[in-house]
């Protein structure tokens, strides 16, 4: 948390934040260097997490065969370090004004690049990743057909369980490297909230199983009652951290809300960016910000019953035995994944 802190460049508070110049936001080569070095750190980590839940998956399917997991594992790693270490150089250096007269004309250029075409390079982090998807589709069934289980059953979950994994640490990645720290810890917490209330719920009201062939602990009760006492706690959170910015009345302003506050959890998070000349922002952001974080609390359930569906297809109880009384990867990060692939694509087409 402390390097990702550290790599942010929304917060100014870091003191290797792009200074703002004439209302524009201006970085240096050397601010952009130290933040890159500990997004890298902060990627690493996410890394070995992300390295452990793919062993995983290459246990349950390709168990027979040692070869083929470290393949599955070595193809997976190349992808994610490049897919990252694209995304940090898109992220850290395309603000860069500052120094560009003092550095090697074929980095000035690049950099140059990087200022005037973002939104073009953005879209090339979705080509790889869609380049991703088409690669390891024809990497599963190969090796699926290699291990002698090409059938429907194990292609719809080896793929399922893969894409769902990873693209949920990619939007974790993306995440920390996009939004920051905060954003995180944020969606973090809101799935941490609904499991645990949902299960708390369920034990005192928990009367209707959900699925009780999936999750036999997973109980209407719980999950209506940890929904609404999710909702109403990030919505207080939310407040509390925007309490500053309806001090000013901002609502008043024709000043969008990223310019007034670039850090503000409604424009870094739900990206309601734009003010109304009128008390009906007041109204609409607390509307929508309760949508979406109630679409969220769904998704984290979906993300918990989906990765239990699939142990119960092979009779396994938990992934791995990585994390002593808990599981493995795969069982802690379920609802996360779901939560953060949600986000990053809401992130990525909506902002």
């Amino acid at each position: 948390m402390l390097f990702s802190a550290l790599a942010d460049y929304n917060n100014d508070w870091s003191p290797f934040y792009p200074v703002i110049q004439n209302g524009v936001l201006v970085d240096s080569l050397k601010n952009a260097l130290i933040r890159t070095t500990f997004s890298v750190f902060s990627a690493l980590i996410i890394f070995l997490a992300f390295f452990l839940g793919i062993k995983e998956i290459g246990d349950v399917f390709y168990r027979t065969n040692k070869k083929i997991i470290y393949w599955f594992i070595g193809v997976n790693s190349v992808f994610y370090l490049v897919i990252t270490f694209t995304n940090i150089a898109i992220t850290q250096f395309h603000n860069i004004y500052q120094d560009l007269d003092n550095i090697p004309s074929k980095i000035h250029v690049s950099l140059e690049w990087l200022n005037n075409y973002r939104g073009s390079v953005d879209f090339s982090f979705l080509g790889l990743m869609g380049l991703m998807v088409i690669t390891h589709f024809v990497l599963i069934l190969y090796l699926l057909k290699k291990v002698n289980r090409f059938n429907k059953k194990d292609i719809i979950n080896a793929f399922g369980l893969w894409i769902f994994f990873s693209c949920g640490i990619y939007g974790i990645t993306y995440t920390v490297l996009n939004n920051g720290w905060t954003t995180f810890l944020y969606l973090l917490l809101l799935v941490s909230m609904n499991d645990s209330f949902a299960y708390a719920f369920g034990k005192r009201f928990g009367k209707t199983k959900m699925v009780p062939n999936i999750s036999p602990n997973k109980t209407w009760g719980g999950a209506i009652y940890g929904l609404i006492t999710t909702l109403l706690i990030m919505l207080f959170v939310t407040v509390l951290y925007n309490i500053p910015i309806f001090i000013k009345n901002a609502a008043e302003s024709q000043t969008t809300l990223d310019k007034v506050d670039p850090n503000n959890l409604i424009a870094n998070i739900y990206y309601l960016t734009t003010y109304w000349q009128s008390q009906r922002f007041v109204w609409f952001w607390w509307f929508f910000v309760a949508l979406m974080i109630f679409f969220l609390s769904i998704v984290s359930i979906l993300g918990d019953l989906y990765f239990s569906y699939v142990k119960r297809q092979y009779q396994i109880k938990d992934y791995s035995t990585i994390l002593k009384g808990h599981g493995g990867i795969l069982d802690r990060f379920d609802s996360v994944c779901f939560v953060f692939i949600a986000f990053m694509i809401f992130r990525i087409f909506v902002s």
